[in-house]
């Protein structure tokens, strides 16, 4: 935008250059086989720059002859531009309105050229005054981000959540300081409003951030025992507006239906994805049209699956770092989605101490029927008798069943520690204890979504919230 008449001036010599080079090219002779493709692309470039400073040139004219509205105060982010706007068309210049405010006009300058981001909220009342804006659409009192940031902490979100996946770079990089500049107070509001639907301008006024409990009470939703919805609300909440986002960002994903009988869904995802690394089984989940996001916060639950106008979206955030535990809460999800999530928007969160119930054990039975090549229930009978019906004697026994019957040990592990959890047994420690190292889960999990998904597609504040929940 043209805020000057020394910005003008260059426009309109600019223009001028570019159309003498225009011209130039026209007559350009072509001097090899591709040189009138060459020439038409740079022609089309030069074009396209002459139109944009013509028409700011026409803008800038207008709104100095009264001919162009100022435009409405929608939204604070609309306001640096506005105030310059209200300013030409109020006849003023930069250093006219300097000397009304008593300033320099190199401050108003650093203003406009930086969209106001050190201004205070009394300073930018002063100019919306100056320039016959009406400052009372303006927040009537200072806030900070600080007082916001609190605000999300009281909400239940853990610190650490609020500064690293909600917080912009000023304020991280400052959490404890309340800065004079208005613009990361209004970057946060507007990031908040956006994970909460709310409104930024209300947050910017005092007004409360609340959870949305819909999220929690949708058809299907499972919390874990002895966790109330207050606890978990807030960080669901947010997971499952990351949910959405990538949900946008994948409209190009086909709908293909997901095989229902363990065996044949095995056979199909080795098939495409021969081997049975967990990767091959994220890019065979990710061809039958359901993305998968990695996020990488303690606490709240280790998996949830959201439905969406249709769409599915599964997250993970297991603690453990072992592809295999991963796999299964996956194909647990798949499970999930395959016996129905009612509802338009609804969804299900899965917590280590889940409440038994037979959407729970379907769910991990075809988890575990799939890794175990549909043998889950019989080799788990083999681990019982090796191990004489002792648990203690579980952890020694597992290893030598899965030798003897060419199974990963890890997977086998895995599904009998469910299958306790079923009977009240926590073996859990024993299970992790027989997980292989490999690669990181999560992080093959984000390269995934960062290669299919089309993050460009987003608009820039869900794409930098989005990018904040992709880091570890």
């Amino acid at each position: 935008m043209i805020t000057n008449d020394v910005q003008y001036r260059t426009a309109k010599a600019q223009v001028d250059r570019l159309e003498r080079l225009l011209a130039e090219l026209s007559e350009r002779p072509i001097d090899s086989e591709d040189g009138e493709l060459r020439r038409n692309l740079e022609s089309r470039t030069v074009e396209g720059q002459m139109n944009e400073l013509r028409t700011q040139l026409l803008e800038y004219d207008a709104l100095r002859e009264g001919r162009a509205p100022v435009g409405e105060l929608s939204s604070l982010d609309e306001l640096p531009q506005l105030l310059v706007r209200a300013r030409i068309a109020a006849g003023l210049s930069q250093r006219l309105l300097a000397e009304r405010l008593g300033l320099k006009e190199q401050q108003i300058q650093r203003y406009e050229s930086t969209d106001y981001a050190s201004a205070s909220l009394a300073r930018l009342r002063q100019v919306a005054a100056a320039v016959g804006l009406n400052e009372k659409e303006l927040p009537q009192s200072e806030v900070s981000g600080s007082a916001l940031l609190r605000q999300l902490i009281n909400l239940g979100l853990d610190r650490s959540v609020v500064q690293r996946r909600i917080a912009p770079a000023t304020l991280r990089e400052r959490p404890n300081t309340n800065s004079d500049g208005l613009a990361p107070v209004i970057d946060l509001a507007s990031r908040v409003g956006r994970v909460f639907g709310i409104d930024a301008s209300s947050l910017l006024s005092g007004g409360q951030i609340e959870a949305d409990y819909h999220v929690l009470s949708a058809a299907n939703f499972k919390l874990p025992r002895g966790v109330t919805s207050e606890r978990v609300a807030a960080y669901t909440v947010y997971a499952h507006y990351v949910a959405l986002v990538v949900l946008q960002a994948t409209e190009m994903l086909p709908r293909i239906d997901i095989p229902s009988d363990p065996k044949l869904f095995r056979a199909k995802w080795q098939q495409t994805e021969p081997g049975a690394s967990f990767e091959g089984l994220l890019h065979f989940v990710w061809d039958l049209g359901i993305p998968v996001v990695p996020l990488a916060d303690s606490g709240g639950f280790h998996a949830a699956v959201w439905k969406s106008r249709d769409r599915k979206v599964i997250v993970l955030k297991q603690g453990a770092r072992h592809s295999s535990r991963w796999a299964f809460d996956l194909l647990h999800e798949i499970g999930h989605i395959l016996a129905g999530l009612h509802g338009t928007d609804s969804g299900i969160i899965d917590a280590d101490d889940m409440r038994v119930d037979q959407a729970e054990q379907a769910a991990n039975e075809f988890a575990g029927s799939v890794l175990l090549d549909s043998r889950a229930e019989e080799l788990v009978q083999r681990c019982v008798e090796e191990a004489k019906g002792s648990v203690e004697r579980l952890k020694s026994a597992v290893p030598r069943v899965a030798s003897s019957e060419h199974v990963e040990v890890s997977a086998l592990a895995n599904y009998l520690a469910f299958r306790l959890s079923m009977q009240g047994i926590n073996w859990w420690g024993a299970a992790n204890n027989l997980q292989t190292a490999d690669d990181d889960p999560w992080a093959i999990c984000r390269d995934v979504l960062i290669e299919r998904a089309d993050l460009a597609s987003l608009n820039q504040l869900d794409r930098e919230l989005l990018n904040q929940a992709l880091v570890r």
